[in-house]
């Protein structure tokens, strides 16, 4: 979707105070977007730092920012009665378990869309029984668009007044799934916590709001996952490159719904849990090498994933070691999530994509995108990761971009801007190329903010020494580049020699320790 920022609009993006489980005194609030680009609300510390809030899920599914929706509750799919259940995707091992088991009373042919219960249809052509022998079992509304007889009136017995799934803790999600908690809220719907009453284990469930432009939203990530799970050699739909493997989507009562396996808690909440101290570069050089594995991946497919950061990157387990002033995750293993707004690279590309703060020049600047913007989100990733901090903290383009001159202590090439429509060229730089900032708009607030706005070189030095340093250095360097035809490749940053350096002895210069040894403690336990 198009956004416009306009220039008047701008508030900074700080973080939490650094109290105990990310809490601190709340003060100014700041307008923000979630990945659709629509407006929402965080708040800013009274130190002035970012405060995340809204729809990060803890233990589970990280979602987009919480925004309201206009809209209301559209539609639902034919097949969407009340308490009848339309099996959207499946593994057919999982499909013949749970028909084994009593699992869901009604589900869809894949080929011809009807509904049967318990007992597949007595007669099936060749073709039929060929396709049920696949793999999946996957349905999408796709070309054909199916005929929506269900009305608003009974779609609002079940949902509320923006579509979402009106639930209580302990109630069943169709007769397989127990509601445990709710691991998330956003734009699209929530992400509950549930046990597999079949599978008997916990999973995270996605629910699609009933409305018709999420079910269509979640139709074409279904698509994705589906692809992640197919271009698998291994059979590990997805997850042997890192990635998150659907394993299951329904429709319920209008709701599409997307089944995972529970994971840990986003790079992000454990920052954040952690007081934004910043982890060790060898945890570091584990989590972007598996984010860059995972990237790689996608790209092979032909996909963007256009909005990584670390709420997306989750860890597999929740436990940790920590003493009183730090905490380190046991298990290094991570998951790559969200392709709500993956997209294919030969469709259609909204103008605007990724999360404010680590979204690549050149969709600022209105020059298309394609797979570079990932690799510019991977680096300012890994600069998060070392430091703490996100390194871009604002709201307003024309100061983002001279935030990125001040970190990366160069101009945008005049060939880059001279690329930039009339519209934007005019808007961002002066006739001889160079950025149009400071001007006459300028405040003092914008003035501190870049101030404030850390050097790429300075952060990586308190950091890092000796090979280490450098390597790392010669990594961002080349994945901040303001020109996407010159930016690392996927392949190439993955490859980088940064990877094969051993970092398990080097003399890292943060104090974690405080002369106390590390006890073993698992999130998932501190929230409950």
């Amino acid at each position: 979707m198009t956004m416009t920022e306009g220039p008047g609009k701008r508030a900074r993006a700080r973080r939490g105070a650094k109290a105990a489980g990310g809490t601190g005194k709340e003060g100014k609030t700041r307008e923000t977007r979630d990945d659709a680009g629509r407006e929402a609300t965080t708040t800013t510390t009274e130190r002035g730092k970012r405060k995340r809030s809204g729809t990060t899920t803890t233990r589970g599914m990280s979602s987009r920012r919480s925004s309201k929706s206009s809209s209301g509750a559209s539609t639902s799919s034919d097949g969407a009665e009340r308490g009848a259940v339309q099996v959207l995707f499946e593994r057919r091992e999982a499909s013949e378990i749970r028909r084994r088991r009593g699992g869901a009373t009604v589900s869809s042919d894949a080929m011809t869309g009807t509904t049967y219960g318990d007992t597949p249809p007595a007669v099936a052509t060749i073709d039929a029984r060929a396709k049920r022998a696949k793999l999946t079992r996957f349905y999408i509304e796709g070309d054909v668009e199916m005929e929506k007889k269900t009305t608003r009136a009974r779609a609002g017995r079940a949902n509320d007044a923006d579509g979402h799934l009106r639930y209580a803790l302990g109630d069943a999600l169709t007769n397989e799934y127990k509601i445990i908690s709710l691991l998330g809220e956003g734009t699209f719907g929530r992400v509950l916590e549930c046990w597999d009453t079949i599978s008997e284990r916990r999973c995270a469930i996605k629910v699609i709001r009933n409305v018709q432009k999420y079910r269509d939203a979640a139709m074409v990530e279904i698509e994705v996952l589906k692809t992640l799970a197919e271009g698998d050699a291994s059979r590990r739909d997805g997850e042997r490159f890192n990635c998150i493997a659907l394993r299951r989507a329904f429709d319920y009562q209008g709701h599409v719904c997307m089944v995972f396996d529970k994971c840990g808690p986003s790079l992000y909440d454990f920052l954040r849990s952690n007081r934004y101290k910043p982890f060790h570069p060898k945890t570091v050089q584990s989590f972007c090498e598996q984010t860059l594995v995972a990237v790689r991946y996608l790209h092979s497919l032909g996909l963007v994933h256009t909005d990584l950061k670390p709420e997306n990157i989750l860890l597999m387990s929740s436990s940790y070691l920590e003493n009183a002033t730090y905490r380190v995750p046991v298990d290094h293993t991570i998951r790559l999530i969200d392709f709500g707004s993956t997209t294919f690279v030969e469709r259609h590309h909204s103008a605007v994509v990724s999360t404010r703060h680590y979204r690549a020049p050149e969709i600022i600047l209105g020059l298309g995108w394609s797979y570079p913007c990932d690799m510019w989100s991977i680096g300012c990733i890994m600069i998060e990761l070392l430091t703490g901090e996100a390194l871009f903290q604002t709201h307003d383009n024309l100061e983002h971009l001279a935030m990125m001159q001040h970190a990366l202590e160069s101009a945008i090439p005049v060939a880059v801007a001279r690329r930039a429509p009339k519209d934007k060229h005019s808007e961002f730089f002066t006739t001889n190329g160079s950025l149009n900032w400071p001007n006459d708009q300028t405040d003092n607030e914008s003035y501190a903010a870049l101030g404030k706005t850390g050097i790429v070189r300075n952060l990586i030095d308190k950091q890092l020494t000796g090979e280490a340093r450098e390597l790392f250095y010669d990594l961002i360097s080349r994945l901040l580049n303001f020109d996407p035809k010159r930016r690392l490749t996927s392949n190439q940053a993955v490859t980088h020699p940064f990877f094969s350096v051993n970092l398990d002895q080097m003399d890292w210069k943060i104090n974690t320790r405080n002369g106390s040894s590390l006890r073993p403690k698992s999130l998932e336990k501190s929230r409950s």
